[in-house]
């Protein structure tokens, strides 16, 4: 059975490929997948937390964390040969979603929101190939100064200061400052696959890496145990290592949509501003860039 979220989405005029190409500047550059070894194995896995629950596998963190120097070897070895032919194995592509209870009544469905868990091997595979993609948009710059969120040396705090930073600068000039303060409904679910892999090529992501890509976002099926499961056919894998990064990659460029608005983004919440001398004036420009922005 297929669920297609996509359908719930409002979709607007036009290809996604020509307005891409207005908003992202292409590189030449590509990335390369260099071959993890063993040590880097061992050094991932003594970060994972022992008391994690295990995936539908039934792999326990802890087993893993106590063989590891056994098994990076062969691990290393498998993971190489899964950057070499650009596949994810559709065996770690399986989460077992399980119910927490946010709060109250424990028998109204409402009060719990659904956790995905995944295999301990498929954090593995994607924490190697996570230190090179974010280690490649860090080389290249190709991440915006905006964007403060799930990235390191960067928070709440300093989105903050920035924003206090832009309106005082502006006040000081004597002009006025409109902001809206807009928040995505589940962000990460929304996630259009066909964008996503259409914007990872501008980046530089071609060839065996861009197929690791495809194959990893591709067939992911998610179960209960009150269900079958289910492919998906957008949005990030939930309780994933790469989902995070992804979801920045894919809204990395809405900072060119506009010359005349200011942003401070903060992983799914987009905060925009626009300042002058003139109340009217700002909501008019306020409006038409907001016009631009849902397109």
């Amino acid at each position: 059975m297929e669920v297609n979220w996509l359908k719930k989405i409002p979709h607007t005029e036009g290809s996604h490929r020509d307005f891409l190409s207005s908003i992202v500047k292409s590189t030449s550059n590509s990335i390369f997948l260099y071959p993890t070894m063993p040590h880097e194995i061992i050094e991932f896995v003594s970060t994972f937390k022992a008391n994690k629950s295990p995936g539908y596998d039934d792999v326990l963190p802890k087993t893993v964390k106590s063989v590891i120097h056994t098994i990076a070897e062969p691990l290393s070895t498998a993971i190489n040969v899964s950057f070499d032919q650009g596949t994810f194995p559709d065996a770690l592509k399986i989460a077992k979603v399980v119910p927490s209870l946010k709060s109250d009544d424990r028998t109204i469905v409402s009060n719990y929101r659904p956790v995905s868990v995944i295999s301990v091997f498929s954090k593995i595979y994607e924490k190697v190939m996570y230190k090179r993609l974010f280690d490649y948009f860090v080389e290249n710059k190709f991440l915006v100064d905006n964007q403060f969120g799930f990235r390191k040396q960067h928070s709440t705090s300093m989105a903050i200061l920035r924003l206090v930073d832009q309106i005082a600068t502006e006040i000081d000039k004597g002009n006025l400052t409109m902001g809206v303060f807009i928040d995505l409904s589940k962000a990460f679910d929304t996630i259009d696959h066909h964008i996503l892999l259409d914007k990872l090529p501008m980046y530089g992501i071609r060839g065996n890496c861009f197929d690791w890509f495809n194959s990893y976002l591709t067939e992911r099926k998610p179960y209960v145990c009150l269900n079958d499961m289910l492919c998906v056919n957008c949005g990030v894998p939930p309780g994933s290592i790469l989902g995070p990064l992804l979801f920045i990659i894919y809204v990395n460029d809405i900072v060119n949509i506009s010359n005349i608005l200011q942003m401070i983004l903060f992983a799914d919440d987009t905060n925009i501003f626009v300042s002058g001398p003139n109340i009217n004036e700002l909501c008019l420009s306020m409006n038409t860039e907001l016009s631009k922005l849902s397109q």
